[in-house]
């Protein structure tokens, strides 16, 4: 098992960030930073993570690189078709697909691997700040460290500008002769081809060769926290390090004294309950909130 490149202190990470780089450590320079913050938030996308070291890899690159498959031969574009041709083979799904008539690709059967817990090219992001910030303190752990970066978790937020949206790269790329106008479809060597783009919680139309898709995300979840997701086509590289966004994204890491403080000024009321929506639980309570009434 191979163990994923990390930031080894801050002052590693604040030299590689430069200007993008913020560490905070009281209660008034975070109010201050998310105060900035808030103000592009229409125009940026955002992710909390709960340990500051951590780099900003894709599901399927963690997965990857730490089983080392690339030592058995394993490529990591043959890894992802596999993900692709076993999910297009679960005749459940393809019959639920069939009769919501729902357009099937490999971009979206990415997206759905990835809202539900098996690994793909995407990364999480959202376009909801406080929803970055609950996932930035979501199950973070408080050890006793003497590595100071330990003692941080981060926010990350990237400009909408700065990475295109699906439909504008694939029309990008059929402008400049590199995709097939006459491909119907988005299959894994065209996503590969478009390299970096991003999908959003909403749903949209897309023309894709010759055929207009709608695309939307497969869950609740995507919905209930506003979620985009990142596609990066590189098998190694974390977000950070793709040419392209290179001093483009931003970091505040914020110190882990500071969790308690982002509780009720900072989340607005988000809760674990409300990203996470089950349909179990809403049905549940449904009776028993008849229950309450004859009381």
């Amino acid at each position: 098992m191979a163990k994923l490149t990390e930031y080894a202190s801050l002052e590693e990470k604040a030299r590689f960030y430069g200007n993008c780089y913020k560490a905070v450590n009281t209660a008034s320079e975070l109010q201050d930073e998310l105060k900035k913050v808030a103000l592009k938030k229409k125009k940026v996308l955002f992710r909390g993570v709960n340990e500051a070291k951590y780099k900003l890899f894709t599901s399927g690159q963690r997965e990857y690189i730490h089983n080392e498959y690339a030592k058995v031969g394993v490529l990591y574009n043959d890894f992802m078709q596999s993900l692709l041709n076993n999910v297009d083979a679960d005749k459940d799904l393809k019959e639920y697909n069939t009769v919501t008539k729902i357009k099937t690709n490999a971009s979206y059967y990415f997206t759905y691997l990835q809202h539900y817990g098996a690994c793909s090219p995407y990364i999480d992001f959202s376009t909801d700040l406080y929803v970055a910030l609950f996932f930035s303190i979501f199950k973070m752990q408080q050890l006793p460290s003497n590595v100071d970066i330990d003692n941080f978790y981060s926010l990350y937020y990237v400009a909408k500008k700065d990475i295109p949206f699906i439909k504008d790269r694939y029309r990008q790329l059929s402008e400049e002769n590199q995709i097939n106008r006459g491909e119907t479809e988005l299959d894994l060597k065209t996503l590969i081809r478009m390299e970096l783009f991003y999908v959003l919680w909403q749903r949209h139309y897309g023309q894709f060769g010759n055929h207009r898709f709608l695309y939307r995300m497969p869950n609740r979840n995507m919905l209930a926290q506003k979620g985009a997701l990142i596609f990066n086509a590189s098998d190694s590289k974390p977000l950070e390090e793709v040419d392209v966004l290179k001093g483009k994204i931003h970091c505040i890491d914020i110190h882990k004294s500071l969790w308690l403080n982002m509780q009720t000024p900072h989340l607005h009321g988000i809760t674990e309950k409300q990203l996470f929506p089950c349909e179990y639980r809403v049905a549940k309570q449904a009776y028993t909130d008849f229950k309450q009434t004859l009381q």
